[in-house]
């Protein structure tokens, strides 16, 4: 029984020692934005977050958190983009997260619709301004794009 117990010690150990850490998100430049989706693999939505944010510093951009889903219309219109999408993002470091994988972790972030626009700090963390898509008018990019703008540019 003492062998087994070892034995069972040894294989946790090893297979603790050997998982490979899943590297940290890098953002994709788009014009004057950035935007990089966040995965669950990669830790804890808070640390990941706070470590975005910090990129986005060094970037001299603003920190946003987008919930999105695959199967979102309005979210899938708003990736196409277009010019206007582009000058009310310019600036801005996009961080965008799946509510289907993050699930029931998603925390300050819930939301009942989607897309929705947070405002974060310098740590990741919500500032309480967010601007969803059940306020706009429409859900095309053009739609979005004025009350995008007027959201990211309000401190």
């Amino acid at each position: 029984m003492v062998g087994a117990n070892r034995l069972a010690v040894f294989v946790l150990a090893t297979m603790w020692a050997c998982r490979r850490p899943v590297p940290d998100a890098e953002p994709t430049i788009v014009g004057k934005h950035a935007v990089v989706r966040l995965d669950p693999a990669g830790g804890e939505l808070a640390a990941q977050l706070d470590r975005q944010a910090g990129k986005a510093r060094a970037r001299s951009l603003r920190p946003v958190v987008e919930l999105r889903a695959e199967w979102c219309e309005p979210c899938k219109k708003l990736e196409a983009g277009g010019p206007e999408l582009d000058a009310a993002l310019e600036g801005t470091y996009l961080v965008q997260l799946d509510v289907d994988a993050w699930a029931g972790r998603l925390g300050a972030f819930a939301a009942p619709a989607i897309p929705v626009f947070f405002a974060i700090d310098e740590h990741g963390r919500p500032t309480g301004r967010r601007l969803d898509g059940a306020s706009i008018r429409g859900d095309d990019a053009k739609a979005f794009a004025a009350p995008l703008a007027a959201f990211l540019r309000t401190p």
